[in-house]
């Protein structure tokens, strides 16, 4: 996901664009803030996967079928 998301950073500061193109500027300014609302929301993503890592240890030590489903329950939520 890093590399897909500095190829779009890139592509969209590049030239590339026909610089007559109708309402380029507004399309631009519009990618780059969903680009940026993607970059917070991937790290927030990486943040609860890995406080859930953390807790999937404790999964070894469940004894009974309950807390085996809480932890699947909490994993499909994520």
């Amino acid at each position: 996901m890093d590399y897909e998301i500095l190829f779009i950073e890139n592509l969209l500061s590049s030239y590339v664009f026909q610089p007559n193109t109708p309402n380029l500027f507004a399309r631009l300014q519009y990618y780059r803030a969903r680009l940026k609302n993607t970059k917070s929301s991937k790290e927030e993503i990486r943040s609860r996967i890995s406080t859930h890592e953390s807790n999937l240890r404790g999964m070894s030590e469940c004894i009974d079928t309950a807390c085996d489903l809480t932890y699947y329950s909490k994993n499909d939520r994520l």
